[in-house]
């Protein structure tokens, strides 16, 4: 893929934050939180249109699927800023939340790491 990211999550996040700084862009889980589900929207749409097509006659439906899946990518990266911007608010980092995540998975779902 054209530009390959070997960001790791902790300098996506110093990315996200430096840009928030420079751009004196706001920490606000309200605003941030809209912005999240807006975002989830368009990952929705380009995910209907690879399977689907689109289904309004004003939408381009001319792009073949590497084009729908480079435009998916790009949706999920407007995802993930709105995402940092809130976790870090509250102090946590993408992996902190992904680790309280994988806990409560594994308790739920009693999983023994070492088992699998």
């Amino acid at each position: 893929m054209k530009g390959e990211c070997n960001m790791k999550i902790q300098d996506m996040e110093q990315w996200v934050l430096d840009t928030c700084e420079r751009e004196k862009w706001e920490l606000n889980p309200a605003t941030d939180m809209n912005k999240l589900i807006e975002e989830l929207g368009e990952v929705s749409r380009e995910i209907r249109r690879f399977h689907e097509g689109r289904q309004r006659p004003d939408e381009d439906d001319n792009l073949d699927k590497k084009e729908i899946i480079k435009e998916i990518g790009s949706e999920i990266g407007d995802v993930l800023f709105p995402l940092i911007k809130i976790a870090n608010f509250y102090g946590l980092s993408l992996q902190d939340c992904f680790q309280i995540h994988k806990e409560k998975m594994e308790e739920r779902y009693k999983v023994n790491p070492k088992n699998e």
